[in-house]
């Protein structure tokens, strides 16, 4: 995978912010999210100069949409917004259109850590998350898989507090039985280290179609010592 980043640059009256067809007028100095990576990344950090397109505006745009840099700036969230409607606007697309395209994207180059931030960052960009709930779930899942000790439980209570705020027409057909396997191990995980619940355990093993799957789940939550193995 491509190692990736975010680099605020400047944009201004002298210097508008390229889309595909046209640019938008920035009518003060302002910084602006702009997505590097692989050769345009070493670049930058070789200090040489580095090219870009409205394709890294775009993908900056919702991956520094909730990035704050270290830097006194104007809040960015404003201008971020105009740049995602003009661009919808003018390649005829839709946002969710859009924002499903740069996480594919960004999923297939640089991860799941990348593509899950920028569906996470979507949340504050529209209420309905329906569309992309399924994605979200799984980035977060393969996230966890990856996660060291410091993070792992961070990571797997946002997965559980996403998880409890989708429901079964969010959840894609052939993701369905992964989900009850998911949200049964991590109910395990819960119940082992004593973490509070609403679920009846009981009523998520049984939807588990797959003996052996399930019987692993249940030896683990006997033993009451979680193992990573069930990811």
């Amino acid at each position: 995978m491509e190692k990736c980043s975010i680099i605020w640059l400047a944009f201004g009256p002298l210097n508008p912010l390229p889309l595909v067809n046209s640019v938008l007028e920035v009518e003060e100095q302002q910084n602006f999210p702009v997505y590097v990576s692989g050769k345009e990344l070493e670049e930058f950090e070789n200090k040489r100069p580095f090219s870009y397109t409205a394709w890294n505006i775009l993908v900056g745009s919702f991956l520094g949409f909730c990035d704050r840099p270290y830097m006194p700036m104007n809040d960015p969230r404003p201008l971020i917004m105009k740049y995602l409607e003009r661009f919808s606007a003018e390649n005829n697309e839709k946002m969710i259109g859009l924002i499903m395209n740069v996480s594919d994207h960004l999923r297939e180059v640089n991860g799941n850590w990348t593509s899950r931030q920028v569906l996470l960052n979507y949340l504050e960009l529209d209420v309905d998350h329906s569309v992309i709930m399924n994605n979200l779930l799984v980035d977060t899942w393969e996230c966890l898989k990856q996660a060291d000790d410091s993070n792992f439980e961070k990571i797997l209570l946002e997965f559980y507090a996403l998880a409890k705020k989708a429901n079964e027409n969010q959840i894609q057909l052939l993701s369905k039985e992964w989900f009850d396997y998911a949200f049964a191990v991590t109910l395990v995980y819960l119940d082992i280290n004593k973490i509070k619940y609403d679920e009846n355990i009981n009523t998520y093993l049984d939807k588990i179609p797959n003996d052996i799957a399930r019987g692993h789940i249940i030896k683990v939550l006997h033993s009451r010592k979680f193992e990573t193995y069930l990811l």
